[in-house]
Order: structure tokens, then sequence, then C-alpha cells
């Protein structure tokens, strides 16, 4: 009987111990934005968080008051919690001010929705649940060196906007040239690639156009290499259904037929958004296709053509299609009495961006500005993944402050995650809304002994 009594003694300290140092027992470690989507914050009543639990010899135990005691009852209910709710416990602690034990639970399956934390809040071994949130500090240095030659980034305000997001978890299919799937600042950007021009079934990565819209999206930030992107955390689906008519062209062209052919592989992707930084004639085929997108929930964003081109308007010209203007000088009042619609502004002269051979070179045009705004439409839907078309072009335009009348990435973002814009005013020397148009004198202005021997190697082939 004295060795049955020894044996529970011994099991029923276990189990105490167990329950005095499940607090620490596991580091959470550093949670990313994709994982947080599928962890919450728990909290149990509990009349004995945070009471120290004295360990060892007196004199040490009072000096050893790291271990904080948790009843063996909340150790059961959140075991009991974990298993009924198809949870898997990661950590937890207690909250002395509060009274209560918090347990981190990450969910085994699918991401955290609303209807599962009422469900959890009803329960009543629960004091309340609530989603993980990630919180950033408002500095934000990127150690890019080339950086401070993007005006626009900092035009638009999109460096401040990645304090909340940057395109993590969201996909935008580009419709264009093929891309540079190697260069070092798109790394890990390209999820997939499809060439849809026949006649060019060797030539994807050595295309200048669709490299560029790349650059401008997605570059990656962070990693001491070149620039940054609107949107440095987004996933680019590249459809080639473009060519470029010289090897040395940053110009391209499309036909009706390589253009439905790729806009019918977007319709059975997920990407939420499709970037055509490309203008032409109307087309009743691709006015079709891009109908049944829209229908089906995506974003369609199309650059508008030059003031006087042939031309100007397709695809940006069909009311469900997000138009975008380079704003460059005089641009913005020729278009302002234009047949389009409505058109959003974004810088598009001389924006530096990723080329071929791991190049960097300066690029303007619609082409660049779509890109833009292609960029914001993927920070806000990772913060809203069911933004409506509707809701996207509202943002835009909430997000313009006159007389500025570029779109600005944070005041967009802070819009949607707060109500108002808490963006700062972009100043007169943010506002680079003409920059040089001749590149030298723009390069010498900036730096240009860093970024020059970049751009003549890629013009060499180097």
């Amino acid at each position: 009987m004295l060795q049955v009594n020894a044996h529970l003694c011994l099991i029923l300290t276990i189990v105490l111990f167990a329950a005095a140092r499940i607090a620490s027992a596991t580091d959470l470690p550093a949670v990313t934005s994709d994982q947080a989507k599928r962890q919450i914050l728990v909290t149990f009543d509990d009349e004995q968080a945070g009471r120290p639990q004295l360990e060892g010899p007196p004199r040490k135990a009072y000096h050893n008051r790291t271990q904080y005691a948790v009843s063996s009852r909340v150790v059961h209910d959140a075991t009991d919690v974990a298993r009924d709710f198809q949870l898997k416990q990661l950590s937890g602690w207690p909250i002395k001010a509060l009274g209560v034990y918090c347990v981190v639970f990450e969910l085994t399956q699918g991401l955290v929705t609303d209807e599962l934390l009422k469900r959890l809040v009803r329960d009543e071994r629960v004091e309340s649940a609530q989603p993980m949130q990630l919180f950033n500090t408002q500095s934000l240095e990127y150690n890019d060196p080339y950086l401070h030659l993007q005006h626009h980034i900092h035009s638009i305000q999109a460096e401040l906007a990645h304090q909340w997001v940057r395109g993590n978890g969201v996909q935008i299919i580009i419709i264009d040239t093929g891309v540079d799937t190697d260069h070092n600042d798109l790394r890990g950007r390209i999820e997939m690639t499809r060439n849809f021009v026949e006649h060019q079934p060797n030539i994807f990565r050595t295309d200048i156009h669709g490299t560029a819209v790349a650059g401008v999206i997605a570059a990656v930030a962070g990693n001491e290499t070149g620039i940054i992107g609107v949107a440095p955390e987004v996933s680019l689906i590249v459809l080639k259904a473009c060519w470029q008519p010289t090897p040395d062209s940053s110009a391209a062209v499309c036909d009706s037929f390589t253009l439905a052919k790729a806009f019918a592989y977007a319709l059975e992707l997920d990407g939420r958004v499709i970037n055509l930084s490309l203008t032409g004639p109307y087309d009743p085929l691709i006015a079709s296709l891009i109908g049944k997108a829209v229908e089906r929930g995506k974003i369609v964003i199309a650059a508008v053509g030059k003031p006087g081109m042939d031309h100007a308007g397709f695809p940006a010209s069909i009311p469900e299609v997000v138009a975008v203007q380079a704003m460059q000088e005089g641009s913005y009042a020729e278009f302002t009495q234009s047949t389009i619609g409505e058109i959003f502004m974004a810088p598009g002269e001389d924006i530096l961006t990723v080329a071929p051979n791991d190049g960097f070179d300066f690029a303007s045009g619609s082409s660049m500005a779509a890109a833009q705004i292609s960029g914001i439409a993927a920070l806000l839907l990772e913060q809203k993944p069911d933004m409506s078309f509707v809701e996207f072009t509202d943002l835009l335009r909430s997000s313009i402050v006159a007389p500025n009348p570029l779109v600005n990435a944070c005041a967009a973002v802070s819009q949607l995650m707060t109500g108002e814009n808490t963006c700062p005013a972009v100043d007169d020397a943010t506002y680079d809304l003409y920059p040089p148009a001749n590149r030298v004198a723009r390069a010498s202005y900036q730096e240009a002994e860093v970024l020059a021997p970049l751009v003549e190697a890629r013009a060499s082939g180097n």
C-alpha cells in the first residue's frame, strides 16, 4: 500500500510540476503573416495565474521567480478546448494583472474565421478569444541601395504602406512579354510562367518590358540589392502574350490571338489582379474575356496610352477596368476631358526598375503607372482578400489629396484599415511630379556614378 501511495504521490507531483511550468514549456517562434492567419489567443480564468512558483532550496528560490504557477484545472481546460476545436496548443503564459492564463492555439486546418471565434467565446471554459494580430514599428528602413532613386515609391508613399502590408499571399497575373525569372531582385516572387507566343517558344527571360513591369510591382525589399517593389511580397504569374519587335526594344507587340489565349488561361487561375500594361484598338474577343474576368471577381488594371496616340483607350475604356495614366508633364490636363471615363494617375517618367541579366534601368510610360496601381491592389487585398472592384476604386479615389492628382498607397491602405487617412502629407520634396526627363541629368542629380555602370552593363549585354 505504501508503494502504491508513493507512485500516486509521484504522479501527482509530476502533474503539478507540469502545470506550474507549462507557461514556459514552449517558446513561440517569430510569427509570419501567413502563420498569424492560423493562430488565435484564448484566455482562461485562473485565480492562481501569476503567483510565483518557488523552485530549489529556500535561498535560491527567493531569487528564482521566473516560473509562474497555473492551476491544473486550466491546464485540463486548455487541453480539452484544443481537442474539441481541433486546435494545436503552441504556447501559453499567465497574465497576473488580468487573472487569466493566455494560450496560443493554431488551427490544424484552414484559417481563423469569425464563426470559430464566436463558438470559442460561447464556450463556458473560455474567457476570451481573438485572432493573432501583427504589429509593426513606425520606422521602416530598407537596405536596397537604389531605393533613393525610386521617386515613384516616395511619391505614392508605398514605403509607408509597408508598415502594414506588403502584398503577402496575393497573386497578380501579368499579361505581357516574358520576364527575367532569374533576376536577383525578383527571386522568390514569380510563382508561374507560361508562353503563348508560338513563334518565340524559347525567348522569355531576355524580354525587357515584362521584366520592367514585374520589377515595379514586386522587386524584393530588404535584400541589399537594387530596388523595392510597390508590393514586395506579392506572387507573380507571368503569361507571355507579347513579343519584342527587335531584341533590344523596350516596346512590345501583342495580337488578338495571343492575348485571348493568355486571358483564357488567366480565367482559370486564382489570381485576383490582372495587370495589362498595354493598349490598342477595341477588340470584341478580348472585351468578352475581360467581361468574364470581371464576373469572376478579378480586378483588371490597364494602361492608358499617351494623349494623341491612335487607339489609346482599349481595354482601359471598359467601365469595369481600372484605367491608369502616367503622370507626365501636361498629361493630366489633356486627359481630364477624355472620353475614357475615370482615370487614375501614378508616376510614369523615369521609373527605376529591373532589367534582364540582373540589370536596372529607367522606364517611362503608363505601363509603369499601371504596374504601380496593381501593386497597390495587392497591398489592399492582403488586408481584405474579398475586396471588390467598387471598393478598390473607392479607396483609390479617397487616397487622392488635391492638388496632388496621384493615387497614394499609404492613404488607401490607411483608409481601409482605420477609415481615415493617417499618413503624412506629401511635401514638395516627395511629390516629384515632373522629374528631370534627361536620364543623364537625372542620374547625375541622384548619384549616377552608382547606377550608370549597371545601365551600361545591361545595354552591352554583360
